[in-house]
């Protein structure tokens, strides 16, 4: 259980930064008199926010999805990134607001870097590797 909760705050963490550092540059206005302020309050906020929202998004919806992909042995890549960006898409399709595109990007950092690193830690993981040499050994 203290794998799950690190790997799962290590994520959110990681991927929650990226996505609002993102998500501030994209909204970044070089016009403005206090630029640079703006940029990093923005990411500030939309971190502090972000942590919040995807840590219980990340134990409620996210660990449950990715502990069923591996179970049913279809956990990769595509489905990780399906995972993270489902909730982002969801939001743009009903809400269209501002908040949907920091949504979008964090799911999508946070599923990559909870993918890679329960790929590291994960018994279930390790299970999935074939036994079998490669072909033609």
């Amino acid at each position: 259980m203290k794998s799950l909760l690190g790997t799962t705050l290590v994520a959110v963490i990681i991927g929650t930064f990226a996505g609002s550092a993102i998500s501030s540059m994209v909204w970044f206005d070089p016009q403005a008199a206090s630029a640079l302020y703006y940029l990093a309050s923005n990411t500030v906020w939309l971190f502090g926010f972000g942590v919040l929202v995807a840590g219980f998004a990340m134990l409620v919806y996210g660990y449950p999805a990715y502990f069923l992909l591996a179970r049913l042995g279809a956990a990769n890549w595509a489905t990780a990134i399906l995972v993270g960006v489902l909730p982002g898409v969801l939001a743009f399709f009903f809400a269209r607001d501002a908040l949907s595109l920091p949504i979008l990007l964090c799911g999508l950092v946070i599923s990559v870097v909870f993918f890679w690193l329960m790929g590291k830690r994960s018994p279930v993981n390790q299970s999935m590797q074939s036994d079998q040499p490669p072909a033609g050994r």
